[in-house]
């Protein structure tokens, strides 16, 4: 598409020709340019809106964005079935919410053979369960859907109600909801009329992300992300209310209690038990940490009789908390995966396999602790680039694919380097024929010359786990989470060697460099900007950290920075100046995860909102193009042209196209005419002041005002055919007219 863009770089250097007849040759010729790529490959141009800084006061005052539906699914890869998130266990019947793959229902009466029923795939993402009776509550991306399981081999959906966000998990007490939403509170949801659910009552708990809910007798307590724990009294439940707090900067996961006793993940603390005999005085009893692991990670807790199971990475633990003050490990299991939870009954454990499936232990000797069955559903897909109708596909735990996207509708894999090699792929960058890979605490790099038969080249243990990766010529920088930034030289494919790591304690997950400056997003500690010229000591310049801002991923172009802010969406920055940056504009799509630029254009990534198109024309008022909302999670974007390549999470590959038909060929797609500027598609002169309605766009005009100041040149202008020989003889490109400007401007 690049190569027949209009550039507003070349408009605002027209200034630096003598004459108007040298103007109006260049003019024309950038018109006919145009137009002859457009003959001879119509299904694929795209524009790129110029950003002047003079174009923000011609934007339109009023632009219709009900209609924003014109990307188009034209395929998918997609070798999984979902990830299992969330599991409910009624006597013989397992309800398993698979993510994208919806809610299956299980006949666990043989554990060791497991029975398909059925399932529910009506809504895009089932992400969390809850039976009670006949009913299951689930939630269903930014929906609670109510279904009527009575007959788990015909489950039907009964009702839903919209929710402000995805919560990792649901409770049902008595005909009321339980949720805690991510930054926005805790909701209490009246289910007494199945048919007819409706808010109870909320509690307000902004910039803080919630984890967990747990709800016993007269108490929810809920767990945060680096706001520990908080207990709110609903004995009322029209008026809950805050009773206290514990450790309210820790990073606790999940919750459970017996008695009196709660039993805490404490991410990177172990387990915390909490005496909560007093609800306004929660005491630390103990932490116990694995004597035996350096960084001990609980993620999730469960408790059976005086058994308390833990998982800490790959490792269930078995615990004695017959004493509190005394816990005693009685036994490990090394599950060789990840875990998103742990459920336990009586005699049995279902681990939640991160991005794997469902894991069913036997823990009637709680001494011994032994796998019954495992039941695999899936991979989750982090990364995707794209060369050449050529697409390798990271997917975190089932390797990297590289796949033949010629057809965007009917993708195809032509090898694979599967789990068994690569068991964590996190991200990709690719530089020639050499890929490289982060696989979890490791940089791969493999050529890939025969995409047939990739050649693995070298193994590099890093320090930290790999979320983001960029080349530039001989240099591989890392941004690692929880150690910040790492540097390698990688002249020798075959032999990397480390060279720096500039030290940053958190989630770095998102790298950009541009002219010899990292800009790293560090979640919690905002975008750290950091000099790298010298790559042997990499030092401090800038850090843009507001208060309760999560950011996700970074790109910077043409002196902006445009990142992905988890909890308030896409954030555009001035940079500049790095010793003075300037925040110009928010776009609020939810838990925002990637971005990437393409000219003037920009893709966003929302975990819970899906993909959305902007035109960033003005910094400080992008405007929504385009949205698609068919996620499952997804995590990462690449645009080629008007196609997007979408590393969709739990649904594998996605591939979509913007529809940039144009009926009246005034370079301005129809979609813009209809849901945007409301100018009209089959005239390309929609308010008749002798201008086509896409030069006054790429000019940041209004098509529908006639009383814009004049541009350059108008349609009333007769255009020797010469021009049009010219073209397609010498096929002046963008690249081209810029190298004939700078010319011009040295003599």
């Amino acid at each position: 598409m690049n190569d027949i863009l209009l550039d507003s770089y070349l408009w605002r250097e027209l200034s630096m020709f003598k004459g108007k007849k040298v103007k109006l040759i260049v003019i024309i010729c950038i018109l006919f340019s145009t137009i002859i790529s457009l003959a001879t490959n119509s299904s694929n141009y795209g524009f790129n809106l110029a950003k002047a800084s003079s174009f923000e006061s011609h934007t339109p005052d009023s632009i219709n964005t009900s209609d924003k539906s014109n990307c188009v699914k034209l395929g998918e890869w997609d070798p999984n079935v979902g990830e299992v998130k969330d599991i409910f266990v009624v006597d013989d019947l397992a309800f398993v919410a698979c993510g994208f793959g919806g809610l299956q229902i299980i006949n666990i009466s043989d554990m060791a053979n497991p029975i398909f029923l059925d399932n529910y795939e009506d809504e895009p993402i089932v992400s969390s369960i809850f039976v009670k009776d006949t009913y299951g509550y689930a939630i269903c991306r930014l929906k609670l859907v109510i279904l009527n399981v009575e007959n788990p081999s015909n489950i039907f959906e009964v009702s839903s109600f919209e929710l402000e966000g995805v919560p990792k998990n649901l409770v049902v007490v008595n005909h009321r909801v339980f949720v805690a939403i991510p930054y926005r509170g805790l909701y209490i949801i009246d289910v007494s009329n199945k048919a007819n659910p409706y808010e109870l009552s909320f509690y307000s708990i902004p910039g803080k992300y919630s984890r967990s809910i747990y709800v016993k007798d007269d108490f929810a307590y809920v767990c945060f992300e680096g706001d520990g724990l908080e207990i709110f009294d609903i004995s009322i439940l029209s008026s809950p209310f805050k009773v206290s707090s514990f450790n309210p900067t820790d990073i606790f996961y999940d919750f459970t209690m017996k008695d009196e006793f709660g039993y805490i993940a404490a991410y990177d603390m172990g387990v915390h038990i909490v005496n909560l005999t007093l609800k306004d005085s929660p005491t630390l009893l103990t932490t116990y940490i694995d004597p035996g692991i350096i960084n001990d990670k609980p993620v999730s807790v469960s408790i059976s009789e005086d058994i308390l199971y833990y998982f800490d990475n790959v490792y269930l633990r078995a615990m004695n908390v017959s004493n509190p003050i005394l816990p005693i490990k009685i036994d490990e299991l090394n599950t060789g995966y990840f875990s998103n939870g742990i459920i336990t009954n009586d005699q049995s454990a279902f681990l939640l396999l991160e991005n794997f499936g469902l894991e069913i232990l036997n823990i009637s000797n709680p001494t011994n602790l032994t796998t019954i069955n495992s039941i695999f559903f899936g991979g989750f897909t982090e990364d995707v680039l794209v060369s050449n109708d050529i697409a390798f596909v990271a997917n975190q735990h089932a390797g990297l694919s590289i796949l033949n996207v010629s057809d965007h509708s009917n993708p195809f894999e032509i090898s694979i380097i599967d789990h068994d090699t690569l068991d964590d792929v996190k991200c990709l960058y690719l530089q020639k024929n050499l890929l490289y890979v982060g696989n979890f605490l490791e940089l791969v790099i493999i050529n890939v010359t025969d995409i047939t038969n990739p050649i693995i080249l070298s193994r590099t243990s890093i320090q930290g786990i790999c979320e983001d990766i960029i080349v530039s010529g001989n240099v591989t920088f890392i941004a690692s989470r929880v150690k910040g930034l790492e540097i390698y030289n990688t002249t020798d494919p075959l032999n990397p060697q480390f060279e720096s790591l500039y030290s940053i304690s958190a989630f770095n997950l998102g790298i950009d460099l541009v002219d010899n400056y990292i800009y790293l997003a560090s979640f919690s500690n905002g975008l750290i900007i950091i000099d790298v010229s010298n790559i042997g000591s990499p030092e401090f310049v800038a850090q843009v950290n507001i208060d309760d801002n999560f950011y996700h991923d970074v790109q910077v172009f043409d002196g902006y920075a445009i990142v992905a802010n988890t909890q308030f969406g896409m954030e555009i920055y001035d940079v500049h100046d790095l010793s003075s940056i300037t925040k110009l504009s928010t776009r609020p799509i939810g838990q925002a995860t990637s971005v990437y630029i393409q000219g003037d254009w920009v893709y966003a990534i929302s975990y819970d909102q899906g993909f959305f198109v902007y035109n960033w024309l003005v910094p400080n008022g992008p405007l929504e193009l385009a949205s698609f909302d068919e996620g499952a999670f997804p995590e990462r974007v690449h645009a080629i042209n008007n196609t997007f390549y979408i590393a969709n999470g739990f649904g594998g590959l996605r591939i979509l196209e913007l529809d940039m038909l144009d009926t009246d060929s005034d370079f301005l797609p129809d979609f813009l005419e209809d849901g945007y500027y409301i100018s009209n598609k089959t005239n390309v002169d929609s308010d008749s002041d002798g201008y086509w309605d896409g030069y006054e766009v790429f000019n940041g005009y209004n098509p529908t005002d006639p009383n814009d100041p004049v541009p350059y040149f108008s349609t009333a202008m007769s255009i020797p055919i010469e021009f049009l020989i010219l073209f397609t003889t010498i096929s002046v490109s963008t690249i081209y007219l810029n190298r004939l400007i700078k010319k011009r401007k040295r003599k």
